[in-house]
């Protein structure tokens, strides 16, 4: 048996995303069963019946999985695990907050309509100016910014959202 925390499962999204294969648990849930995990796990090539994904009364699931699965899901974790699929909604989220914290008619909500997410484009690190350019979304990357959260490393999803990540540590 494999215990799957939230902080798994959100590694087995990314590493879905990662694949080019998040349209296919971005509709899915698991309110009732879990339908979104059970489907990321077969497209990590680790098919285990819905049934056998049970739901932990504490904090996320257990997998009745094969020493060999288990071993492979758990890599992915290992691989995964400083990175977050960020999708369009939870970005539609991320703007509105800005106009809430802001006000809709403030030169930083402004300022961020005014900006797009078409392509990712090099721009200076604000919270370390001498390092490294990062190559970010500038309407998210801004949004973000204005909120006080640092997401140092973007890769851009097709048109389903991105792939975050911090540096190992």
């Amino acid at each position: 048996q494999l215990r799957v925390t939230p902080h798994m499962a959100r590694s087995f999204y990314a590493a879905v995303a990662r694949r080019g294969r998040s349209e296919e648990i971005a509709q899915l849930s698991n309110v009732q069963k879990a339908w979104r995990l059970h489907k990321a796990m077969q497209v990590l090539e680790v098919d285990v019946d819905i049934d056998e994904i049970r739901f932990c009364n504490y904090d996320g699931y257990t997998v009745c999985v094969a020493a060999k699965q288990q071993a492979m899901l758990q890599g992915i974790h290992e691989q995964e695990k400083n990175s977050f699929y960020l999708t369009r909604e939870m970005g539609s989220c991320i703007y509105e907050e800005v106009g809430a914290r802001y006000g809709i008619r403030s030169r930083e909500y402004q300022h961020m309509q005014s900006l797009n997410n078409e392509c990712l484009e090099p721009i200076e690190d604000p919270w370390n100016p001498q390092g490294p350019r990062l190559s970010v979304p500038p309407k998210m990357f801004y949004a973000l910014k204005v909120l006080n959260i640092r997401i140092p490393e973007w890769e851009f999803n097709s048109v389903h959202g991105y792939i975050v990540s911090s540096p190992q540590e």
